[in-house]
């Protein structure tokens, strides 16, 4: 669904589900040891947006995710014991699935040549692994935290010719790690940076 607002911002909004089936999944039955093309998942989602000018000096683009995911079955079905295997998965959130996302950009342009903006970007936390013990056994779960991150923008036309511009991410030194895997091995995201752009025409 999409509408535009008079002022000229867009907004759209939609609904969707993504169901996979047939990957392969381990079969926990000792007379089949190879995976089998039984595993099973859903997501059910929603995804907002909004961007363009709120007023002529005033933009901005933001966007909004929020994912329910769901393992449905995680062991294969087929072999003698069945449908009688345990699942610890099934009903749990799928892995690397953060449940909440999103992002902001906004800027504002002064009559005497000065923007200023400002943005951020929001990761929810997820699971990292998932159950796989029978009970009374009780697997350990790990989350990767969730992480928000704050930028921000400067610029000024000095003449019709001459422009300046600063952009600074995450300007509060926020610590942070992407690609993080359940073997403890991570990547670390950009610690605080700046740059400073002239920019010339002729």
């Amino acid at each position: 669904m999409k509408a535009e607002l008079g002022t000229g911002v867009l907004l759209s909004a939609a609904l969707f589900r993504n169901e996979r089936d047939q990957y392969k999944v381990a079969s926990a039955d000792p007379l089949v040891p190879d995976q089998q093309l039984d595993g099973k998942s859903r997501v059910n989602g929603l995804a907002l947006s909004a961007s363009g000018q709120i007023t002529r000096e005033w933009s901005i683009t933001a966007k909004y995710t929020y994912l329910d995911s769901k393992v449905l079955r995680s062991v294969a079905t087929n072999g003698p014991l069945g449908p009688d295997l345990y699942d610890g998965q099934a009903g749990n959130p799928l892995t690397n699935t953060p449940k909440h996302s999103g992002s902001l950009f906004t800027t504002y342009a002064f009559p005497f040549g000065l923007s200023v903006g400002y943005g951020l970007t929001y990761q929810g936390s997820f699971y990292l692994n998932n159950n796989v013990a029978a009970p009374p056994a009780v697997t350990v779960l790990y989350k990767a935290p969730d992480y928000l991150v704050h930028s921000a923008y400067l610029a000024y036309d000095v003449n019709e010719n001459i422009g300046l511009q600063l952009n600074v991410k995450n300007f509060t030194d926020k610590t942070y790690y992407n690609r993080i895997r359940n073997n403890g091995w991570a990547t670390p995201g950009e610690g605080r940076s700046a740059v400073l752009t002239l920019q010339v025409k002729y």
